[in-house]
């Protein structure tokens, strides 16, 4: 009897399963047998001998085969992509395996001591249950999209293919959305009182402090009626006279005045609006977002001890970065906030003992905090203030996977603060995906001014 060409996963064999004994190894054969032997056996889980002796490598000559059936089209979950999971399978259990095709079911044979062939069903039985939990509920026969070639085009495969309710998934994602953030408490988010001094500033007198600042520019990126840009805080008592405990952190550091991108940023995030900032390294953009989240997460309606996790988040590019936004945040120390450092090439551990012990502020780079949200070492749905600081640089590493993954698990309408150096589309793309409605202060050139002319005229 003949046997048809085997797939690549499939050892195709009409013999019994009985053992026989290894054969003697010959010095030289055909290559007609050795295509003989080679079509007998799946080649990408290892075997390199005949039959016999890849049986009695696995150490079960005396125990007969653990036969059972497959559905022929979960055979490929077994074997994995070029047989990366029948090799684990192999390597983890001591066996070999066997898989003959068949249709509607294949039939596998396992080799080795029993426990072992035990071991081994029970790991194919989980990737078969995986990939059952995987199958989607709305399955399409691939049937109806392979070319036409070979087989009778006027068949109407159509009419046994289920219909995709799209309405429906839609509808069913937006449920599990709102379910997902139902037990959250509200956030407030605008703290802003202005000072009689910011107020009397006219319209001349802030055209003319923008100008002289490196050129300031500021625009509200909101569709449709626009919202009035605030008047920049010129001393600190502009931006914090109602929280005299930062105004001391802030005369023991021994500043005169703030920087003009905390001047013009601090007005926009105390209202609790999205901002980006664009300015070059150096300008005092981590002051700009720090002073007010503390201010942020101490005056939730939620005390931070019943708050189940950290309540802001800052992510940055480089471990250097992440260590220096710590060290601002332990000089300006605020009502007892807690805070601590994340990122790769660091005490893994010890990061994970820090977090579980309860956190205010995260400071993270994205590698190594998307390794603990994925292993569960980290809550990220309370967070309500969210700092991208170096956005073009966390790109420019790779990080936007990274990024995506962490901000699934944060709240929607949370306050988000971006900061970059640079305005390239990339970023663009970033802050249209993750801010709402934000308003926008430029710190530098005109090539980033003829930037923002574009953007807001044109919508690019």
């Amino acid at each position: 009897m003949s046997t048809a060409k085997a797939a690549p996963w499939v050892a195709v064999s009409e013999r019994s399963s009985s053992l026989s004994p290894a054969p003697e190894r010959r010095p030289a054969e055909g290559p007609n047998e050795r295509g003989r032997r080679g079509s007998r056996a799946w080649r990408g889980a290892g075997w390199r001998e005949p039959f016999g002796c890849v049986e009695a490598v696995a150490g079960g000559c005396g125990q007969p085969p653990l036969c059972f059936a497959v559905r022929s089209d979960l055979v490929g979950a077994v074997v994995g992509r070029g047989g990366s999971k029948i090799r684990e399978i192999q390597s983890t259990t001591n066996t070999k395996i066997q898989i003959i095709k068949g249709d509607p079911k294949a039939e596998v044979k396992i080799f080795g001591n029993k426990p072992m062939q035990t071991k081994a069903k029970t790991m194919i039985d989980n990737f078969i249950k995986e990939q059952e939990n995987y199958s989607p509920q709305y399955r399409v026969d691939i049937v109806a999209f392979q070319p036409s070639v070979g087989r009778d085009v006027s068949t109407n495969h159509n009419e046994d293919l289920p219909l995709i309710n799209w309405d429906k998934i839609r509808e069913d994602a937006l449920k599990w959305g709102k379910k997902k953030w139902a037990d959250l408490p509200p956030i407030r988010k605008n703290f802003y009182v202005e000072s009689a001094t910011t107020r009397a500033m006219s319209q001349l007198q802030v055209d003319n402090w923008r100008k002289e600042n490196y050129n300031i520019t500021c625009d509200d990126l909101k569709n449709g009626e626009k919202r009035p840009i605030p008047n920049p805080t010129c001393k600190f008592e502009d931006a914090f006279q109602c929280y005299p405990e930062v105004m001391e952190n802030i005369k023991r550091a021994g500043f005169q005045k703030p920087t003009p991108i905390q001047s013009q940023a601090w007005p926009v995030v105390l209202q609790g609006i999205d901002l980006i900032g664009v300015a070059q390294t150096g300008t005092g953009k981590t002051l700009s977002y720090l002073m007010p989240g503390f201010i942020h997460l101490n005056s939730q309606p939620v005390a931070g001890g019943k708050r189940n996790g950290p309540g802001m988040l800052v992510l940055t590019p480089t471990r250097e970065l992440a260590l220096q936004v710590e060290a601002e945040c332990s000089k300006y120390s605020y009502k007892s906030l807690r805070s601590v450092c994340i990122y790769g090439g660091g005490d893994r551990n010890g990061q994970i003992q820090n977090v579980s012990k309860g956190v205010d502020i995260i400071i993270a780079t994205p590698g190594r905090l998307n390794d603990l949200q994925m292993n569960n070492f980290v809550c990220l749905k309370s967070v309500t203030y969210l700092v991208l600081d170096e956005a073009d640089k966390m790109l420019d590493m790779g990080f936007e996977p990274q990024i995506t993954k962490i901000l699934l698990d944060v709240r929607p309408d949370r306050q988000t603060i971006m900061t970059s150096a640079t305005w390239p589309c990339a970023v663009r793309r970033l802050a249209q995906s993750y801010l709402k409605e934000p308003m926008i202060v430029y710190v530098g050139s005109l090539d980033l001014v003829v930037s923002l002319f574009f953007i807001t005229i044109y919508g690019i």
